[in-house]
């Protein structure tokens, strides 16, 4: 395993921090090699309902040999984000390949105790979070321990701490 793929899961302490105290269902936007088997781990440890969305069907089928009566792992569609926004959530993990993925923050805002949006140091996603966290008054801090960084953002409640 080269160190490029390790960060592929550098937003895991903090999903770990936010997953252990969000007490409630996880949406994972976008399945991975770290984060689709920890939060399997750790949701069926504690009990939580895990929803799993993925777009593109090779990368999804790699991940669903984790499906069972507490994980869904589902083909991810416009729609069906949609749908999810509208239920409350403990956390809510934005990490897909989907070129609405800024679009997702605002929707899950008001629905999650926690949001965490990875890879937010990308070029791309960098003013655009700027804008909308000075709009958007919220508790959020930036894991940066491990790279690309992770933004953690609540709209009420504390941010846990996750680094030294």
């Amino acid at each position: 395993m080269t160190i490029e793929t390790l960060n592929w899961g550098s937003h895991l302490p903090a999903l770990m921090a936010c997953v252990a105290i969000g007490d409630g269902p996880v949406l994972e936007l976008g399945s991975g090699h770290f984060s689709t088997p920890c939060l399997h781990a750790i949701c069926s440890a504690l009990g939580h309902q895990l929803v799993t969305l993925e777009e593109d069907d090779s990368w999804r089928n790699q991940f669903t040999e984790y499906e069972s009566p507490g994980h869904s792992v589902l083909k991810q569609t416009d729609e069906l984000v949609r749908m999810f926004a509208k239920q409350k959530w403990g956390v809510v993990l934005i990490d897909d390949q989907v070129n609405n993925r800024l679009g997702w923050l605002p929707l899950f805002f008001h629905s999650a105790k926690y949001v965490l949006f990875h890879d937010c140091g990308v070029v791309e996603y960098e003013a655009p979070l700027a804008a909308w966290l000075a709009a958007n008054p919220c508790n959020h801090r930036f894991y940066t321990k491990y790279g690309p960084c992770t933004l953690v953002i609540s709209k009420e409640h504390p941010i846990p701490k996750m680094q030294p």
